[in-house]
């Protein structure tokens, strides 16, 4: 999981967690907690949550 204040993120800030999930390959899922609204596929394996419903 990785955490970012923003609420909108650009490809770029995804590629801490690509990365981690080739390397990782039991790996199940990546999320990116983000200050928006509305959880996102993002990809494969990879998903945009929002922090409000993490902490929910």
């Amino acid at each position: 999981m990785e955490v970012k204040a923003a609420a909108h993120w650009e490809k770029d800030d995804l590629a801490g967690l690509k990365s981690f999930i080739a390397a990782m390959p039991h790996c199940m899922a990546g999320m990116l907690a983000y200050n928006g609204t509305t959880p996102v596929n993002l990809g494969e394996k990879l998903w945009a949550i929002p922090l409000s419903l993490l902490l929910s």
